[in-house]
């Protein structure tokens, strides 16, 4: 059922058509911000009355009406409505405000130095305001009329039976974890990305699938064409696909898959250099890790290869991510090496020594404050690391956690993953960007948490080498 609106003189007409459409956007704007509406409408409707009423009009105004009224047969009040939030309401109510929508030369013409009377001024100030009898007809209508919208279902809330009070929108605890069973037995999910498409993608290291799951739960599994490829990273592409690399020493390839599931692999020119980490560059091209080929390899989405080797011999290059510089920023997993690394788009490369010695440092993301963030497994620490190289970092609470992967989250945090957490059983942590850590505990025993993500419904999504399944949590 649709909405009528109240209160207008002629059907069709322009006034009309205002009047109707702002309980329609007012109800829209409330529904984007998550606002109880019924609740919200019930109060303004309550206000409505106690609106302050205009200054009694002095003779003067009096006989300027009447000479206006002989002059001006087709006068408009032109009030609109729109909405802001109660300073220190409980539950988000809103109240209706006025504004003067100042469009027709002849409401605002002036006459002897005078306003226009089908309006009325304050003796504080000279702003005008609508006639009260008015300004109370056309709100009730607008309120009564988004109350009708909503109790019929179009506000997003269902009023509670007898006129009580209406059902409040379900929400749910931060923290809260959902875990989805990936199909294949043993599947070992590990890298995980948001899709183009509105999905989640992640790589099987021992299923050898490449995994979509939506943000409902349902899993699809492509099989990749070489055999014991052992895929781990993954990454959004610049050209609307996924990119993921092929561990194996034997297979050594990268890979390429559409959203509707076609795969295409890529060979890496130095045999056995073990591709780890993928993410896109800000050059349009994909950079990927060689964990023991001690390189960071650059590939076209034509399929075309470049190698740049790291300075640090036998540094184990783990995991890369765009930095907010321009650059691509590193892990060296090597605990004798202990650096994060940076490269130029030209292939120059600069590293910088983590001062917890033993650090193994693991993933690393780019953070709302233009810092990068990264995983220590060996010094059980999150750091951070300027784009001019000053590293700070921060203890998890938990010991022996072996913090894994990282994201950053809605609100400017940082998620990541526990794959040990307490006595086996992994964690989910948040950080602030000022260093504060919370932690949240997976239910499933020997979970191992290991790739992070956040998705397109606001969530966090992971997923669990040793449950074999995809993780959820509500931020």
């Amino acid at each position: 059922m649709r909405c009528v609106a109240l209160g207008r003189k002629n059907a069709g007409s322009d006034a009309g058509g205002e009047r109707a459409a702002a309980p329609y956007s007012m109800l829209g704007s409330a529904n984007l911000g998550g606002l109880n509406l019924e609740a919200f409408l019930r109060e303004a409707l309550a206000r409505i009355a106690n609106h302050p009423k205009p200054h009694r009009r002095t003779a003067a105004v009096e006989s300027e009406v009447a000479r206006s009224n002989a002059n001006h047969r087709k006068r408009r009040d032109v009030s609109t409505f729109g909405v802001e939030p109660i300073a220190g309401s409980t539950h988000g109510s809103l109240v209706v405000k006025t504004a003067l929508k100042q469009k027709a030369p002849r409401l605002l013409a002036k006459k002897g130095g005078r306003k226009t009377p089908s309006l009325y001024a304050t003796e504080d100030s000279d702003s005008m305001v609508p006639s009260s009898k008015r300004f109370t007809g056309h709100a009730l209508a607008v309120v009564i009329c988004a109350l009708t919208i909503a109790g019929c279902g179009g506000g997003g809330t269902t009023p509670s039976g007898g006129g009580g009070s209406p059902t409040p929108i379900p929400t749910t605890a931060p923290g809260t974890i959902t875990e989805y069973p990936v199909p294949t037995a043993s599947a070992n999910p590990h890298g995980i990305v948001a899709g183009p498409d509105g999905n989640l993608w992640f790589t099987e290291a021992g299923g050898n699938n490449i995994g979509k799951i939506t943000t409902a739960g349902a899993i699809t599994e492509y099989p990749v064409p070489t055999a014991g490829a052992v895929l781990l990273g993954i990454t959004a592409g610049p050209d609307g696909n996924l990119w993921f690399t092929e561990y194996s020493s034997t297979t050594n390839k990268i890979g390429k898959i559409t959203t509707s599931g076609a795969i295409t692999e890529y060979p890496v020119p130095t045999a056995g250099v073990v591709p780890d980490s993928i993410t896109a560059g800000p050059d349009g091209n994909l950079w990927f890790t060689e964990a023991r080929g001690n390189n960071i390899g650059k590939i076209t989405t034509s399929g075309a290869v470049t190698e740049y080797p790291v300075p640090t011999a036998g540094a184990e290059p783990d995991a890369i991510v765009a930095g907010p510089d321009g650059n691509l920023w590193f892990t060296e997993y090597n605990q004798t090496a202990n650096n994060i690394g940076k490269i130029t788009t030209s292939g120059a490369i600069t590293e910088y020594l983590i001062p917890m010695s033993m650090a193994a440092p693991l993933a690393i993301a780019a953070g709302s404050d233009g810092n990068l963030w990264f995983t220590e497994e060996g010094g059980n620490r999150i750091g951070k690391i300027t784009t001019g190289g000053t590293i700070t970092e921060y203890r998890v609470p938990t010991t022996n956690a072996l913090p894994d992967g990282i994201t950053a989250g809605p609100s400017g945090n940082l998620w990541f993953t526990e794959a040990y957490g307490s006595n086996g059983n992994g964690k989910i942590g948040t950080i602030t960007t000022s260093g504060a850590i919370t932690e949240y505990m997976v239910s499933t025993s020997n979970a191992a948490p290991g790739g992070i993500a956040a998705g397109p419904d606001g969530n966090l999504w992971f997923t669990e080498s040793g449950s074999n399944k995809i993780g959820k949590i509500v931020p």
